[in-house]
């Protein structure tokens, strides 16, 4: 049984990304939220009609999204499981963040994915958030930043690049409500859709894309910055 969850209700950003091999999403919170342990989910969503698009569990664990699972799976790749700078590696994920303040960071290769099946002309990227240990109350920055030939060194919950250049960054700012968690915290017991779904990255195969926020899902904070 599968669900395809909310759908975002929210504005959207172009994103200028035509030179990027690789995108970097950024789940930034800090200490002032008074939260504790952010547990985020990456994935190609469902009906994208790729191999690897993600599968929304009603209940149970997501499959082909990255993060940490309800249950207590982790699954850090979707792709190859060769390294976090490997081609094939389709999405690659840092690891579980715990802390009350901190990131959880995931890479994203648009031109790899655009390349499994090039009659698909766009694709979508679902981004999730759940609070697993303490609800945090207040605003947290979403970043993406679009690479052009770097190197990227996991370092436990983070990523750093070296080399190549930095593009663009583009910073959002989501609510950080567990309102979709029938359990308030912990593991949601409906799967997927117990997360706040932050929004919706689309893709497109010209190079360029959009990032839809989830007003629904998030709540009323919603700011954005281009800060190329």
């Amino acid at each position: 049984m599968t669900s395809l969850g909310r759908r975002p209700t929210g504005p959207s950003t172009a994103i200028i990304g035509s030179d990027a091999d690789v995108l970097m999403f950024r789940y930034v919170w800090p200490g002032t939220l008074n939260g504790g342990d952010a547990d985020t989910f990456t994935g190609i969503e469902p009906g994208t009609g790729t191999s690897y698009d993600g599968i929304k569990n009603a209940s149970g664990a997501p499959t082909r999204y990255v993060g940490y699972a309800p249950g207590g799976g982790m699954t850090s790749t979707v792709g190859s499981t060769t390294g976090i700078n490997t081609s094939t590696t389709l999405i690659y994920w840092a690891g579980d963040n715990t802390s009350t303040a901190g990131q959880e960071v995931v890479l994203v290769r648009p031109k790899s994915i655009a390349a499994l099946d090039t009659s698909i002309t766009r694709w979508k990227i679902g981004i999730y958030l759940n609070w697993y240990d303490t609800v945090g109350v207040g605003c947290m920055d979403f970043i993406i930043r679009c690479y052009s030939g770097s190197t990227f060194s996991d370092t436990g919950t983070d990523i750093s690049a070296s080399g190549g250049t930095l593009l663009r960054t583009y910073l959002f700012n989501a609510n950080t409500n567990n309102q979709n968690n029938p359990s308030g915290t912990g593991y949601p017991s409906n799967g997927i859709n117990g997360y706040a779904q932050i929004g919706i990255f689309e893709f497109f195969s010209s190079g360029d894309g959009f990032f839809r926020y989830n007003l629904t899902s998030i709540g009323s904070c919603s700011t954005e910055n281009d800060m190329a």
